[in-house]
């Protein structure tokens, strides 16, 4: 079941699921739709078609989010992370993030994107040689990620409160 979007066309991102669950509604109050019009639209659009259209979106807003990562993390991590970039076309100055590589102390973390898919992998270093790589779902990657770098903040506060106690 498709609801109508706030300018009365069909809207594939506001999708409620078919059991009429609208939690996952954008915009409108929960299950909110203009009266009489909703089956009519909703029962001559493919699914198929809104549910391309809605993975094109995402991954147009996948390479949108993974150059905010890259920035964010170059600026917080300088020497510690590496950013590979391409050209979205022989002739194009566009260019997306194709992988974006997080060096730790015990670990080199990586996201890339290849034929619009995320990939989120680790891998456990000693003594700077990769012993084991596995995958990981993308909220779990990104949730080490965050407790890797506070873990750094962390150790370079208490290093700099001792050089300052020192001094």
């Amino acid at each position: 079941m498709w609801p109508l979007s706030q300018t009365g066309r069909v809207d594939p991102l506001d999708r409620v699921d078919r059991t009429g669950d609208c939690r996952f509604r954008r915009g409108l109050s929960p299950c909110a739709r203009p009266a009489g019009l909703g089956e009519l639209v909703t029962s001559d659009i493919d699914p198929f078609d809104l549910d391309a259209a809605m993975l094109r979106k995402s991954a147009s807003d996948i390479k949108a989010m993974l150059s905010a990562l890259a920035a964010r993390l170059e600026g917080a991590l300088p020497g510690r992370v590496k950013v590979e970039w391409k050209r979205d076309g022989l002739f194009s100055a566009e260019k997306h993030v194709t992988r974006i590589a997080f060096d730790a102390d015990d670990g080199l973390y990586v996201i890339s994107m290849g034929r619009g898919e995320v990939e989120t992998t680790l891998a456990r270093k000693v003594r700077g040689v990769a012993i084991s790589t596995k995958t990981l779902a993308p909220g779990d990657w990104l949730s080490q990620v965050r407790a890797h770098v506070a873990a750094l903040a962390d150790h370079a506060g208490r290093t700099g409160d001792s050089l300052n106690d020192f001094l």
